[in-house]
């Protein structure tokens, strides 16, 4: 009888961590300021309210490059109100020349979202390798979309 009810339990408990599951798609858009900087994702996990995206940037330039925090936006089909939340405590990202990073961001929204998942970074050029003084502006608007249903499930 006891073994019965404990079977019973861990079927329970393995069918409602089954049914909570999170999507896990692979990422499969691009963006990119030719001979500058690429930007792909290697996998997007969709939480409704929230996403997550494994960001893997390049640079393609013989320049350090620079993005703020703060600039960047993210998006889920028509709320652009997206909280953008990196898994750093830096204020900025910089990447010498030919270097390449993989970092982290969550989107985070009010409601369950649906749609695209977007992101918008704004790109600067660092002259003085300081890794903090924007120089020229090289891309304001720097849009990473991806389909809901693109990518398949991981």
């Amino acid at each position: 009888m006891l073994k019965k009810f404990l079977v019973g339990i861990v079927g329970v408990f393995l069918f409602s961590v089954q049914a909570h599951a999170w999507d896990k798609m692979e990422g499969v858009a691009k963006a990119s300021v030719k001979g500058a900087v690429t930007i792909t994702a290697a996998w997007i996990e969709d939480e409704k309210s929230k996403y997550d995206v494994n960001f893997k940037i390049i640079n393609e330039s013989d320049k350090t490059l620079l993005f703020f925090v703060g600039d960047t936006k993210c998006a889920r089909g028509a709320d652009v109100n997206g909280k953008v939340d990196f898994h750093t405590d830096l204020r900025s990202i910089d990447l010498r020349a030919g270097e390449s990073r993989e970092i982290v961001l969550t989107c985070r929204f009010e409601n369950k979202g649906t749609g695209d998942f977007i992101v918008t970074f704004k790109l600067f050029d660092n002259p003085s390798d300081d890794s903090n003084t924007p120089g020229k502006l090289l891309a304001e608007k720097l849009v990473w979309k991806q389909g809901e249903k693109d990518g398949k499930v991981l």
